[in-house]
């Protein structure tokens, strides 16, 4: 009997989980379509939250582009203003320079012309002492203390010193040291 009772017992219990997973089946299968539609509105809830989180992150991006493109835009003002002020100032110097330019080129062509006429004077100065040079030869029996002589007696340089040469009648200087005490001017 205990077997039997056992029999019943295990009859009663497949019976308890088959009706059990009869009624779960039709549970599952009658939750299916809620399951479904309540993942669906989480999946929604989670789209429209990520959407507002990206609008939210897309407005302030494009707030601070704003902020960004209107301070680019008054700092481009600012440099157009500071470029129209400098090429103001670089048109002035140059309308300067260019006065200047002109003044100097006007100056230049009259040192060229006074060059010239200069040059041409020159030309003519030394033709006339070519023309009347003579053959000199210096002589140091009358030259003053201060007087130095080239090797050739034909160059004369003043020195610093004076120089120790023999007494001489000849010599000018001691003709004049007399009557001059010191001093230096000539009377003939």
């Amino acid at each position: 009997m205990d077997r039997s009772m056992s029999k019943n017992e295990e009859l009663n219990r497949n019976s308890y989980f088959f009706h059990n997973y009869r009624a779960r089946q039709a549970w599952e299968i009658k939750s299916w379509p809620k399951l479904a539609v309540l993942l669906a509105g989480l999946l929604c809830v989670a789209l429209l939250s990520s959407m507002i989180g990206l609008y939210a992150k897309s407005t302030a991006e494009r707030n601070q582009c704003e902020l960004g493109y209107s301070g680019l835009k008054t700092e481009t003002e600012e440099l157009q203003t500071n470029l129209t002020k400098d090429r103001d100032l670089l048109n002035d110097q140059h309308n300067e320079l260019k006065l200047l330019h002109s003044q100097l080129q006007l100056t230049y062509n009259k040192t060229d012309r006074v060059n010239d006429h200069l040059l041409l004077r020159l030309c003519k100065l030394e033709m006339k002492v070519k023309e009347n040079a003579v053959d000199i030869s210096l002589d140091p029996d009358t030259a003053g203390p201060l007087l130095i002589f080239s090797a050739d007696r034909k160059r004369v340089w003043l020195g610093d010193s004076q120089l120790r040469r023999p007494s001489s009648p000849k010599r000018f200087w001691e003709r004049v040291q007399p009557v001059m005490k010191g001093q230096m001017h000539l009377a003939l």
